[in-house]
């Protein structure tokens, strides 16, 4: 799943995901995929439960 794909799902814009990301110290867990940041399933659950 893409940064984009993410904060669609999320509701939320993909600058506060990304700073949201940033504070829950998820940044390192993330993988650049070509021109996207790539998030794994457990990253994606973790910034879920941060933002509901």
């Amino acid at each position: 799943m893409t940064l984009l794909e993410a904060s669609r799902e999320l509701k939320v814009p993909p600058n506060g995901l990304s700073k949201l990301m940033r504070k829950l110290s998820l940044l390192p867990d993330v993988k650049w995929n070509g021109d996207a940041l790539s998030i794994d399933a457990a990253t994606f659950q973790a910034l879920k439960a941060a933002v509901y």
